[in-house]
């Protein structure tokens, strides 16, 4: 095989440094298009952080805000609890007493008033009974649970067989209701 030089040497290497030229062109222009891919990228992620962020941001005040809330309702359900504990301190809970004293209450006892004086200790029942025997029960089972101290009726109280009227004073236990 024969070749044939017919262009010069200047020529040559002018031809060269333009294909030279030409392949940095396009290797700068790749290089630029994948910058402005990445940096586009780089936008977008910057973009879905900054959402991400003012989400997370809206969402911890607003747990803030009603955190907040819950806590002064709290606080204010404790004050509010600590007043009635201290009112209620040194008082005697007379539901439990009267609970129990109404248990021995049957359908033959009639009471009118109950009256309490927490200072003499001292319970008054006031009623009817439907006989002698049933105020009688009625008196031993109270004296008998130890709800009062015992006690004599008075004769009055039992000197009618039947709708026998009482009112007797008793001193109250109240060590025995817990």
């Amino acid at each position: 095989m024969l070749t044939i030089n017919l262009i010069s040497q200047e020529k040559k290497k002018d031809v060269t440094m333009q294909r030279l030229f030409m392949l940095l062109r396009r290797l700068n222009f790749i290089l630029i298009i994948i910058a402005c891919v990445i940096s586009s990228l780089f936008v977008l992620a910057k973009l879905v952080l900054q959402l991400t962020y003012e989400t997370a941001v809206e969402q911890t005040n607003l747990v803030k805000h009603s955190g907040e809330n819950f806590n002064s309702k709290v606080k204010t359900y404790n004050q509010k609890i600590s007043v009635a504990e201290t009112a209620l301190r040194g008082r005697t809970v007379w539901t439990k007493y009267l609970l129990a004293l109404s248990t021995f209450i049957s359908t033959n006892i009639n009471l009118d008033s109950i009256s309490i004086d927490a200072a003499t200790g001292i319970v008054m029942l006031k009623g009817v009974a439907k006989t002698r025997t049933d105020l009688i029960d009625f008196k031993n089972g109270l004296e008998i649970a130890k709800l009062i101290e015992p006690f004599e009726l008075s004769l009055n109280d039992i000197l009618q067989k039947e709708n026998v009227p009482f009112s007797f004073p008793a001193k109250y236990n109240l060590s025995t209701i817990k």
